[in-house]
């Protein structure tokens, strides 16, 4: 296996979830606040101080890391400009340099733990996604689904509805497809996922009038800026959730102990 490959595995599957909660008229996610990059930064050094049994002086260059890379990852993915193949490709090569800095922080011993953890975080995070799959509709009502939200939220014509239904199942059938595909690494399946969303998006919106695509935009705008849910099945699932342990507690605790966490 390739050095990196684990880490690109894991990527893979985080924008799989990722991709999938800014994709529009989806499934609602569930409610709840997602945690600031701050919090989110200091939740894994934490985790990282107990799980790696890491010094004070590694602690600290690891939240300086770990908080840097939380700001540029979330600034990326609220970026309006991007699609989701080029969010996909930055952010996975701000997850290659971050890990690069880790490894230059951490020891050998402790570097090999990190990755362990890691792979134990995808393994979890694969089977999510796969009770996920299992338990989504069929691509004809999810197709059917979408376009009624469409309907709602953009006032579209019944002719527009329908050539939006039929779009929305070309893609469906695409990705369910793709979602059954075995030769496919993780990585490789989940860039295919965002290209196909982009090119639904694309096609949809030749179906609009230049008010409905301003509509389209600010919507989706709104769901890049808001926090991102808890839950749904990717990163964000409870035991690896970023809780913040107080307010202004931002100094990582260097509790060294046989209690490994995962982050």
């Amino acid at each position: 296996m390739k050095p990196n490959q684990n880490r690109l595995l894991a990527i893979a599957a985080l924008f799989t979830w990722l991709l999938a909660t800014t994709t529009m008229f989806a499934q609602e996610p569930p409610h709840g606040p997602h945690p600031t990059p701050e919090q989110r930064a200091r939740h894994i050094t934490e985790k990282m101080v107990k799980g790696l049994e890491l010094n004070e002086k590694q602690a600290q260059t690891v939240q300086e890391i770990n908080l840097r890379y939380a700001r540029k990852i979330d600034e990326t993915r609220r970026d309006p400009n991007a699609s989701r193949t080029q969010k996909f490709d930055l952010i996975e090569e701000l997850f290659r340099q971050k890990d690069n800095e880790l490894q230059g922080v951490l020891t050998k011993e402790q570097f090999s733990r990190f990755k362990v953890k890691q792979d134990e975080k995808l393994n979890h995070l694969r089977g999510k996604m796969k009770q996920r799959a299992q338990n989504a509709p069929p691509p004809e009502q999810r197709a059917h689904n979408q376009a009624e939200k469409m309907q709602q939220r953009l006032n579209l014509t019944p002719e527009q509805q329908q050539k939006a239904e039929q779009i929305n199942l070309k893609y469906a059938r695409q990705a369910e497809e793709l979602r059954n595909r075995q030769n496919d690494e993780d990585r490789q399946r989940a860039r295919k996922f965002a290209e196909l969303r982009d090119q639904r998006e694309q096609e949809l919106k030749t179906l609009l009038t230049d008010e409905q695509k301003k509509k389209l935009d600010e919507l989706k705008q709104q769901r890049l800026n808001q926090p991102r849910p808890r839950g749904g099945g990717g990163p964000g699932n409870k035991g690896q959730q970023c809780q913040p342990n107080g307010p202004g507690n931002s100094k990582p605790r260097n509790n060294a102990g046989p209690n490994r966490g995962k982050w």
